[in-house]
């Protein structure tokens, strides 16, 4: 996938404000992150011995 069809998807997610369509989609909304916010959660999973890549298959 093309770096501007990623950047138009985020700008997309982000600019959902209507509630039913955030229901929809099982979310309170979005947020621009990046994927090193999810380091913490890595670091908790490797402590309890969950392997998130079997989870995601």
């Amino acid at each position: 996938m093309s770096q501007s069809d990623k950047d138009a998807i985020r700008a997309a997610l982000l600019d959902i404000k209507d509630k039913n369509a955030l229901n929809a989609l099982i979310a309170g909304g979005f947020i621009n992150d990046t994927d090193s916010s999810y380091n913490g959660l890595r670091d908790m999973a490797r402590t309890l011995g969950i392997d998130l890549k079997k989870l995601a298959s």
